[in-house]
């Protein structure tokens, strides 16, 4: 009979992570065509070149794969009631919070790019201009890279919670996989923008230019918590 617990117990635990999964890629997915969608309206052409994109997508597929589908089983797993055949993959939950994170990212880019092509955000004076996005200088297309990146290193951490009751950071260092896959992409941005110079199409960037994008960026953790907070408080109600 333990046995038999122990395996439904794990069952559960692999459908959560699956669910993890899916709820990280989809925000990625909606967020970057939403933005590749509204540029050319705003006379704006998302600075992405395909070795980026490359780069991105091997952090949707393989990385966030092995970080979330490594998540241990959670407190009260067995307490939740089971599955219907046919209940969807995508809960209400999930899919609120793909719709609000996705808006989210897709405000901040979009304002970023439309204030670095209009308004000369993040450039100086002498800033080597890119072959490839000639409106754009190479500092401006490696924050902007940059930027999206460590977006989706933190809402890795978000997707870690399926539902508004329990926080992304919840467990955060009972997961040492998912700190070292986190870890391994944090390092592979700094190499690309470090060496990649001309194949990336991108810049070095000075240690203040890191700490404000880090900074920056780890909003969306306390957005995604403010999301959670009022969820949970209308469900009260």
């Amino acid at each position: 009979f333990s046995t038999i617990v122990k395996a439904v117990h794990w069952g559960r635990s692999l459908y959560e992570n699956i669910q993890r999964f899916i709820q990280f890629q989809l925000t990625i997915n909606v967020s970057a065509l939403t933005i590749a969608f509204l540029g050319p309206f705003f006379s704006i052409r998302p600075p992405f070149t395909v070795l980026q994109l490359l780069w991105i997508n091997v952090i949707m597929d393989t990385f966030a794969s092995i970080a979330l589908c490594s998540e241990p089983p959670r407190p009260g797993l067995m307490k939740m009631p089971p599955k219907r055949k046919d209940e969807s993959i995508l809960s209400k939950s999930m899919i609120a919070t793909i719709f609000t994170t996705s808006i989210f990212f897709v405000i901040v880019m979009m304002t970023l790019l439309f204030g670095m092509k209009h308004w000369g955000w993040f450039f100086t004076t002498g800033d080597e201009m890119s072959k490839v996005f000639g409106d754009l200088s190479l500092r401006q297309v490696s924050i902007f890279f940059t930027v999206y990146v460590f977006f989706q290193i933190w809402n890795q951490i978000n997707c870690r919670s399926l539902s508004p009751e329990v926080s992304g950071l919840y467990g955060l260092f009972r997961n040492p996989s998912f700190l070292l896959i986190a870890s391994l992409t944090l390092i592979g941005q700094i190499l690309i923008i470090t060496v990649g110079g001309p194949i990336f199409e991108v810049q070095r960037l000075t240690l203040f230019d890191w700490l404000v994008i880090a900074a920056a960026t780890s909003s969306v953790l306390l957005f995604s918590e403010v999301v959670r907070l009022v969820r949970k408080s209308m469900s009260k109600q």
